[in-house]
């Protein structure tokens, strides 16, 4: 998922529970899909769950993740079984309800899931003041780490560690206008062209257009906050062709920078 904006935002529904099944010969359990999401962790090998016709297989120290609205099929094997689980209603500022990880995810710090799932429990059992509260941020702490994790092992499996600091340098000095992106592709050791292939198949654009939107969005920021000339505006974001920057901030955002500074303007006189 390369929305950059994707947001999770956790419902009124929220739940902890711990089921422990022992003794159960091949049981089966249908769910069908339900206006919640739960992210399960399991302490011991469980079983297999069907979802979408896949197949997953449940083993310790790992997540289980089945976003709403999917019904499933579980499977619980002749042994002990106990997990812990999240149950949340939620919604999302994307078109789609999928969670942006894995069905099934084995992190780095299974200690660390565990210990925020019992932390969680505890609450739900003593409930303290303001316990709710405190078990919404702790599920998305968790939902927070599970992203973190599996964006970590995207970016690396798809080279993303290769140019890592070269986008560390794009992140500090893309308002800067006097540097080339052959400088850049240095800073990773590889050559430009390299470079510029790795970096679209990590983040889906060009180096340039990945820039260029670095620059858009700081120009947004000043136009609004600052009183700034327009001209000095777009030279202190980067660009040394003022026509340049009014066109592309005309066709990225449907208003040339002085209409769109005098729109936010308007909007705070309300």
């Amino acid at each position: 998922m390369n929305n950059t904006d994707f947001d999770i935002i956790l419902g009124d529904f929220i739940e902890v529970y711990v089921p422990t099944y022992k003794g159960l010969q091949n049981w089966k359990t249908k769910r069908e899909p339900h206006n919640y999401a739960h992210i399960d962790f399991y302490t011991t090998r469980g079983g297999d769950i069907v979802i979408d016709g896949k197949k997953y297989t449940e083993e310790a120290n790992t997540l289980l993740c089945i976003p709403k609205n999917k019904g499933y099929t579980g499977i619980v094997r002749n042994e002990l079984h106990q997990y812990y689980s999240f149950l949340f209603s939620y919604e999302t500022t994307a078109d789609s309800t999928d969670f942006p990880f894995p069905v099934i995810f084995k992190p780095k710090d299974p200690q660390y899931f565990l210990s925020k799932y019992k932390e969680a429990y505890s609450l739900s059992i003593i409930q303290p003041f303001g316990y709710k509260t405190r078990i919404r941020k702790i599920i998305y702490d968790v939902l927070a780490k599970i992203i973190e994790e599996h964006h970590t092992s995207v970016n690396n499996d798809n080279g993303g560690y290769t140019i890592r600091k070269s986008v560390d340098f794009i992140h500090k000095n893309f308002d800067k206008n006097d540097f080339c992106q052959e400088d850049i592709a240095n800073l990773s050791g590889i050559t430009d062209s390299h470079f510029r292939r790795v970096f679209k198949k990590v983040y889906g654009v060009a180096p340039s257009k990945y820039i260029n939107t670095l620059r858009l969005n700081k120009a947004k920021v000043m136009l609004s906050d600052t009183d700034i000339s327009i001209e000095e505006l777009s030279y202190q974001c980067g660009y040394n062709n003022y026509s340049y920057f009014v066109r592309a901030f005309k066709t990225s955002f449907g208003l040339t920078p002085s209409e769109y500074r005098k729109t936010r303007r308007n909007e705070n006189l309300i």
